[in-house]
């Protein structure tokens, strides 16, 4: 998926299970650092589990774009879920996009132990 620079998005990943699974998100195989145990990260995980950007970067520096997973994990079981890639549109394609304020979901079942995990 294409998305604006400076914009905010947020990527879904909703898991159940018993025990709570807590969720990780992983960016090109890196675990994706989240305020606030990150204090300088532009990127927050929701009580939902869902990745939140507070704006979508591209620099020299750093840079948003790449392929994104969640991982459920509870003391029964890991699960994963499928790949989301993204990519930072430039200059010229961010002007077509105008206002752009997303919520892109993952849709991947997913199973910890016996429950059904969607992601």
């Amino acid at each position: 998926m294409i998305v604006p620079k400076n914009e905010p998005l947020t990527l879904n990943c909703k898991a159940e299970g018993i025990p709570e699974p807590e969720i990780t998100w992983y960016k090109d195989g890196i675990e994706v650092p989240t305020a606030p145990s990150s204090p300088k990260s532009h990127r927050v995980i929701l009580p939902t589990g869902s990745l939140f950007f507070l704006r979508v970067i591209q620099s020299k520096k750093e840079h948003d774009g790449g392929t994104y997973w969640c991982e459920a994990k509870n003391k029964v079981g890991t699960s994963r879920s499928r790949n989301a890639t993204l990519e930072v549109a430039g200059r010229h394609l961010q002007h077509c996009f105008g206002i752009f304020s997303e919520v892109i979901g993952l849709e991947t079942k997913m199973r910890i132990g016996m429950r059904n995990m969607t992601v």
